[in-house]
């Protein structure tokens, strides 16, 4: 209704009808996916803020997170998956599009990191990140509109995942996937594929396993 209210159209009622009901039928689609969000899917605040922890049994996990400098600098971003037994899998970084703040960047790093995790057919996965506000915006608990279009792409690539969850972790503990998210890409890359371990986060990958044994 956004053309109604701000273009002030004068418009056949049939139209304004129409223009009606997409607009509850999106609104409802979006609070169904934030109830399905919040009952199975929600931000877990688990008791994990003294170290990393691997994920259940079945589950891989993936921590991520972004880096931003300012809004003239492409955002980077860096993830690191690991299983259950706290193994490391897969790593990437990717350098997105610009964006103006660091939430942003955050966002643009966990949707590339679901998108990367979705490409190799995992289907229960833990993300997980060091900024608490993303989380409020994923389950509903804080609304910020500068982000509503980011936050339905994430509701919108959940839904393609059997199970997911999200979790807050501190920043400190956060150190493998933050690194990549500062590193360079090699070779002038976009987007990079770590099928082995990258040198860069060998010590802080061993750290985290040892503080989980």
């Amino acid at each position: 209704m956004n053309v109604l209210y701000f273009q002030r159209r004068h418009i056949p009622w049939e139209i304004t009808l129409r223009l009606a009901q997409t607009d509850a039928h999106e609104y409802t689609e979006a609070n169904t996916v934030a109830q399905i969000n919040t009952r199975s899917r929600g931000v877990r605040e688990e008791d994990n803020h003294d170290r990393w922890r691997r994920p259940e049994r079945g589950w891989i996990k993936c921590n991520f997170d972004g880096s931003f400098v300012n809004g003239d600098v492409k955002s980077k971003a860096g993830w690191v998956v690991r299983d259950s037994n706290g193994s490391y899998l897969l790593a990437g970084q990717a350098i997105g599009r610009k964006v103006d703040n660091a939430l942003e960047s955050e966002i643009q790093a966990l949707i590339i990191s679901m998108q990367h995790c979705w490409s190799h057919g995992y289907k229960r996965v833990c993300f997980e990140g060091d900024n608490k506000m993303l989380f409020d915006l994923i389950n509903g608990s804080k609304v910020y509109f500068g982000v509503h279009n980011w936050i339905r792409d994430i509701h919108w690539w959940l839904r393609k995942f059997e199970s997911i969850h999200f979790n807050w972790i501190r920043r400190h503990h956060n150190t493998p996937a933050d690194i990549l998210a500062k590193a360079p890409l090699q070779n002038q890359s976009l987007f990079l594929n770590h099928f082995w371990v990258p040198n860069v986060i060998t010590y802080a990958l061993h750290c985290d396993y040892t503080a989980d044994l």
